[in-house]
């Protein structure tokens, strides 16, 4: 089963760390079988993705804010970066979209459309 779970993995067009990441947390799992890992590391790698979103979504609003080292920049009123990252991708089940996030947040941080994006639901409509 281990090589049809790697193998799964590959298909998913994942990063080299993404995917190591996923596989890593799916050897942590309990209850895989042959019947169900096809599910369950879709899932995981979604899970996997959109926590990553949320982590390049903080650095950006870190560094957008000049934080120093190990403070985080705390969302104004009811958001969070959670919620953040959900405006950002509709809570998608669609890996393309979360992946062409989580790159464009990577390569082009602050200046990705993504955080441009985010910067202006948190600013509101009033932008």
């Amino acid at each position: 089963m281990e090589s049809n779970v790697i193998n799964f993995i590959a298909t998913m067009g994942l990063s080299l760390s993404l995917a190591l990441l996923v596989a890593f947390r799916a050897g942590k799992m309990r209850g895989l079988t042959d019947q169900n890992f096809e599910e369950k590391i879709g899932d995981l790698a979604f899970d996997t993705l959109k926590g990553e979103i949320n982590a390049k979504l903080q650095e950006c609003f870190n560094l957008y804010h000049e934080m120093p080292q190990g403070q985080n920049w705390r969302c104004p009123g009811r958001f969070t970066i959670n919620r953040i990252a959900t405006h950002l991708h509709n809570d998608t089940e669609t890996m393309e979209l979360l992946l062409n996030i989580y790159l464009d947040l990577t390569n082009q941080g602050v200046a990705s459309e993504a955080f441009l994006q985010a910067l202006a639901f948190v600013a509101g409509p009033g932008m």
